[in-house]
Order: C-alpha cells, then sequence, then structure tokens
C-alpha cells in the first residue's frame, strides 16, 4: 500500500505544486483559514486532528473514486484497456486511503503538515497522504468541503482566533440572521427599474414584468446572500480580494465555488444567475467585498445575457 501512497503523491506533487507555489509568492505572509487551521490543530487535542484526518480522507477517496468511475465512462476506442488498467490503479488508492481512514478511527496518532509549496500532508502512524485533489482546479472545493464538514462539529473560530477571546459570530447563527429580500420597482418612462439596497437593474420598456419580477427577485437573494457570507468571512480574517472574486460551476451539484483570494479561501453556494452574467458579476464585486456598499449602482439592460439565464430560473 505504502508504495502506491507515494508514487501517486509523486504525481500530484509534480502536477500541482506549480499552482501553489505561485498562489504562496505573492503572499508569504498571508495564510487562508484553512491553513490557519491546519496550524492550530497541530497544538490542539489530538482528537480533533483524527477528527480533521479522517473527515479529509473520505472526501479526497471520493474524489478519486469519482474519477475512477469517470475513466471507465470514457474509456472507448483505442484508450480503452489503459484507461480501465488507470482506473483500477485510482480505485486502488481510493480503497487504501479508505483503510487509512478505518486506522484513524482505531486510534492511531495523526500529524499534519503544510507548507508554502505544497499541500497538506497528513501522517498517519508514518504513511504519508497528500491532501490534493486529482483535479488541481477543484482543489479549492476540496478544502472547503473540507474545513466546512469539520468546523460544523467544532469551534473552529475559537480555533483560529487571533487571541484568547472567543469570537462571537458562530456560523450557525449566523445563518440564522440572513437578510430578507424584498425589491422595489419603479415604473419610470425608460422603462420599470428593480432596486435593492442601492443596486438598480434598468429594463427597457417592453419586457414580461410577470416574469421580470421573481428573476430580480432571485438575482438580489444570491447578491444578498454572498455579501452576507463574505462579510461573516472578512469578519474571520479572512482576505477577500474583489479583483480575484470568481464563480466556478462545481462537479454534479446545483451550487458554484465562489473564490475570494490566490490563497484557497473560497465558499459554496446556489448563485445559478450570477454565474451565467459575468457582466453583472464584475460589476457588483466592490459592493459585494464592501468596498462599495454604500454607493449607488446601476445596472442596464444591455449588460444582461438572457441568453444564459432563463427568466424562470
Amino acid at each position: 500500500m505504502l508504495n502506491l501512497l507515494i508514487k501517486l503523491n509523486l504525481l500530484i506533487i509534480l502536477i500541482v505544486a506549480p499552482t501553489m507555489h505561485t498562489y504562496a509568492a505573492g503572499n508569504a505572509s498571508v495564510e487562508s483559514r484553512y491553513q490557519r487551521t491546519i496550524k492550530a490543530l497541530n497544538g490542539a487535542p489530538a482528537e480533533s486532528r483524527q477528527q480533521f484526518a479522517s473527515i479529509a480522507l473520505l472526501l479526497l477517496a471520493d474524489a478519486y473514486f469519482f474519477e475512477a468511475a469517470l475513466a471507465r465512462q470514457n474509456a472507448v476506442g483505442d484508450d480503452q484497456q489503459k484507461l480501465f488498467r488507470w482506473s483500477k490503479g485510482v480505485d486502488r488508492y481510493a480503497t487504501e486511503l479508505l483503510q487509512l481512514q478505518n486506522e484513524i478511527t482505531s486510534g492511531v496518532p495523526v500529524q499534519l503538515m503544510s507548507s508554502a509549496d505544497l499541500a497538506v500532508i497528513i501522517d498517519i502512524a508514518g504513511h504519508s497522504v497528500m491532501l490534493t485533489h486529482p483535479r488541481p482546479i477543484q482543489q479549492a472545493l476540496l478544502e472547503h468541503q473540507i474545513l466546512k464538514q469539520f468546523c460544523e462539529q467544532n469551534t473552529c473560530n475559537n480555533l483560529i482566533a487571533a487571541d484568547d477571546q472567543a469570537l462571537d459570530d458562530d456560523l450557525a447563527i449566523h445563518r440564522q440572521h440572513l437578510p430578507s429580500v424584498t425589491p422595489s420597482w419603479e415604473l419610470t418612462l425608460k422603462g420599470p427599474v428593480c432596486t435593492y439596497n442601492n443596486i438598480r437593474i434598468a429594463f427597457k420598456p417592453v419586457i414580461d414584468f410577470a416574469k421580470m419580477r421573481p428573476w430580480c427577485k432571485n438575482l438580489f437573494e444570491e447578491v444578498a446572500l454572498l455579501a452576507h457570507e463574505i462579510a461573516w468571512l472578512q469578519q474571520q480574517h479572512v482576505i477577500v480580494d474583489q479583483q480575484k472574486l470568481q464563480i466556478t460551476a462545481t462537479p454534479q451539484s446545483s451550487q458554484y465555488l465562489i473564490l475570494l483570494n490566490t490563497m484557497g479561501d473560497s465558499l459554496v453556494l446556489k448563485t445559478p444567475i450570477l454565474y451565467r452574467q459575468p457582466t453583472i458579476f464584475a460589476a457588483l464585486r466592490p459592493w459585494l467585498t464592501g468596498e462599495q456598499s454604500g454607493s449607488a449602482l446601476t445596472i442596464k439592460e444591455e449588460d444582461i445575457q438572457w441568453n444564459a439565464t432563463p427568466l424562470d430560473q
């Protein structure tokens, strides 16, 4: 088992290390919430490290099982036998990750290691596993999922607080106070205007008003949710860079990954309209990050890509 783990981890290092090095080079003194949690766990009780490692290995195994299944689905033509052999190797690796996870539940010692250049490494009684997604583009999603599951069972704010005073805002309490969204409508000679919190969407006179009302409300609900989540993370000392703020789709999910900076901090939320409206999203970036939250912003109908966003969404 150890030989296979070493071979696959070395392959991952060669593929992913350049990307992670780029992140670190421009942010030598800045760490993501995920990285800060890893560091804090090394000074935490052994049970916390074991719990984190157990969650991480289960999610990592799921990712490799998915890649193996995808390879078998695509195994056609001349590459069929090659892909089948590759998928079997990946299946074995994922199974070995589950075996290591079972060892953790039996109480073996766990250590967590990280560096500026490489991914987090879990050491389970001398067996090392790099927490790196087989697809580098989905690394941020993997880290988000690990942190989310771990922090749902632990008080991560207290774990990574800059001082001994516990932070008051717990994520569960925070999400109980999501803002209520009720856009206002104004009928003008140039067309109807939908407004929420100083953001105006100016439509042309000829629109399907019955369908436009729920579309506008859904858009502003996504905007309010994303701004609310970003504001909470900023309170937890997460840096949100409006220039790096972007939305990407997640595999086999109705939710989307929102990247917040180059360190890997991210959110996973249901924001289909914002994902399909890059011009609107780009205009909203300063507002979402709080840099221009009090300023008025007008979005014209010309900025809306109707072919990308069905009105009934």
